[in-house]
């Protein structure tokens, strides 16, 4: 085989993990999407009149355009058919070489959350996302708070930590006093039988997640991600709570792994 040949077999691989790396990414932002306002359509250029792919939420359920095709998600398989059919019209039939040559748009709660995809915005610069440099505490809660919001149904304890339900259980956010980050964390499971076990487990999961992490506490498992605060920028958190919620559907597998209870 010579150089050039190795050259091009790199290139194609590159792509390829580049294609699949984009993927995972739309998956999550997908799986994000439950706003009646929520709208992400992906293209390339300025192509605006005709829409490659675009998904919208209708009627509580996840509906995709895929070139010239309607899908509606079933919801006994998940979103991610769907995903992988518009990868696969994007590369295969529209021929898109590479997905940084994409470009997008995105309405409702999502649009907060699409930076993730790492696409450009159709149509040049989009308005550049709100960020905070707030030092004071309370002020900061206040400002997570109202981001949260937009989406969720956010309490607050007597201590300034909010908290929203999700999955029937409570996930925490909490504005650190004495460090700039905001912890996001729940516990996932508990009365773990073999705390060997459990830390096995959580290793596993640890290695497959970039953003999440798991830890053994006692017998619990305990689910967090971080979220820098300085400065702080919403579409950050919102980013993040929507993959840290995604991934509380590895708990009821977790949970029997361990031989313990979902929390």
């Amino acid at each position: 085989m010579t150089m050039t040949e190795q050259e091009m077999a790199a290139g194609v691989e590159e792509i390829h993990a580049a294609w699949k790396a984009f993927e995972r990414k739309l998956l999550t932002l997908v799986e994000a999407m439950a706003h009646p306002q929520d709208r992400l359509v992906l293209e390339v250029g300025e192509q605006v009149e005709v829409p490659m792919v675009a998904f919208r939420m209708q009627s509580g359920a996840l509906c995709a355009t895929v070139g010239d095709d309607e899908y509606t998600e079933n919801h006994a398989i998940g979103r991610e058919p769907l995903v992988h059919r518009a990868i696969m019209v994007l590369r295969n039939i529209v021929g898109v070489p590479h997905p940084q040559l994409l470009t997008h748009r995105a309405d409702g709660p999502v649009a907060q959350m699409s930076p993730v995809l790492g696409l450009a915005w159709t149509g040049g610069l989009r308005t550049a996302p709100d960020v905070y440099a707030e030092t004071d505490r309370e002020a900061l809660v206040d400002i997570v708070e109202d981001a949260l919001n937009g989406v969720y149904d956010v309490g607050r304890d007597e201590d300034d930590d909010l908290y929203l339900e999700h999955l029937g259980q409570r996930v925490w956010v909490q504005v650190l006093p004495d460090a700039p980050a905001t912890v996001i964390s729940t516990r996932v499971a508990h009365g773990a039988r073999s705390r060997r076990q459990a830390a096995v487990e959580v290793g596993i999961l640890n290695r497959s997640n970039p953003w999440i992490w798991w830890q053994v506490i006692g017998r619990d498992i305990v689910q967090t991600a971080t979220v820098e605060t300085m400065p702080f920028a919403p579409h950050h958190l919102m980013t993040t709570m929507a993959v840290f919620l995604d991934a509380m559907t590895t708990r009821d597998d977790l949970a029997l792994r361990v031989g313990g209870e979902v929390a």
